[in-house]
């Protein structure tokens, strides 16, 4: 017997066996994507849950420090009040494990679905230094108690799933039992082929955009498209002329993610299930096949391009 605990609404709580512990369910299905993603048949989430949520959405105010913040708050605190059957089988996600994996018996299993916090403060502030035009790669900072706090995670878990092959070799090497692991991901329409790039996650700095915008400089033949959202850098982004929105991968002959801190972009999985080729940092590459370029090299993800468009 396997509990599953979610503190917030994922798609991959459907598709792993077990029982899940979802504060946020509703037993229910009603119009709008809100109500349809909350919807659990059978399983009824806390009362009061929806508003504490709305509560703590509404102090976030879509700013993305205050986000994190309130994401992690929320773990915390269903970490405290869950109460899972001591003897089964636990898997929770990162920061919201540590109560629960302290008084129980069974097995304990870490979902590492959040970067390793202590690298992301490191990787966050070399790409801040590296690209001071950023308004936003200053924005953000794991907390000193929240790093602790994954640490400790990570010392109870009898086993930690992950998702990205650079975390998994960083915990492995420190002698953590560590198992590859992929969220479900639904294949995207398969289009044409063609020789436009497919930037993988949010437009963002930490993403790569300032690097993607000097080669494009210099291949004016070049279609980059990209997905908008909270962050977008530059601010101007949308209106180059090479640069437009991405709406399926229509025409795209390469998907790159050149992110400077660990992610998880759902691009990276449908590119390698449709057998699109991958140009990623370590950080980005999941356990993909992609062709690895280092952290802010701008050269090497130029050559890499060029070689899958024209080579």
């Amino acid at each position: 017997m396997r509990q599953l605990l979610a503190p917030e609404p994922v798609d991959w709580l459907r598709e792993i066996e077990g029982d899940p512990l979802a504060p946020w369910a509703l037993p229910f299905c009603g119009p709008g994507p809100f109500l349809k993603r909350r919807y659990l048949p059978g399983i009824a989430g806390w009362p009061g849950w929806t508003f504490l949520e709305a509560l703590v959405r509404a102090w976030a105010g879509g700013d993305t420090a205050r986000n994190y913040q309130a994401r992690f708050a929320l773990r915390r605190l269903v970490a405290n009040l869950a109460r899972p059957s001591l003897g089964a089988e636990l898997l929770a996600p990162s920061l919201a494990a540590l109560e629960l994996f302290s008084r129980h018996q069974a097995k304990r299993v870490l979902l590492l679905d959040l970067p390793i916090l202590s690298r992301l403060n490191q990787d966050l502030e070399f790409a801040a230094n590296a690209n001071p035009q950023s308004r936003y790669l200053r924005r953000f900072r794991a907390e000193r108690a929240q790093i602790v706090r994954q640490e400790q995670e990570f010392a109870l878990a009898d086993e930690i799933w992950v998702e990205n092959r650079f975390a998994f070799n960083l915990l492995s090497a420190r002698g953590f039992p560590c198992k590859e692991w992929s969220r479900p991901t639904r294949a995207a329409a398969q289009g044409d082929s063609g020789k436009e790039i497919l930037l993988a996650g949010l437009a963002t700095g930490r993403n790569g955009t300032f690097q993607i915008l000097e080669i494009l400089k210099r291949h004016p033949e070049w279609r980059l498209r990209v997905r908008a959202g909270e962050g977008l850098e530059p601010a101007e982004l949308l209106e180059h002329p090479q640069v437009s929105l991405a709406r399926s991968f229509e025409k795209v002959g390469v998907v790159i993610a050149p992110s400077w801190v660990e992610c998880h972009p759902l691009e990276v999985r449908q590119a390698e299930m449709m057998g699109i080729p991958i140009i990623a940092t370590d950080r980005a590459c999941g356990f993909s096949s992609a062709k690895l370029v280092p952290i802010g090299d701008s050269s090497a993800l130029e050559v890499a391009v060029y070689e899958a468009l024209d080579g």
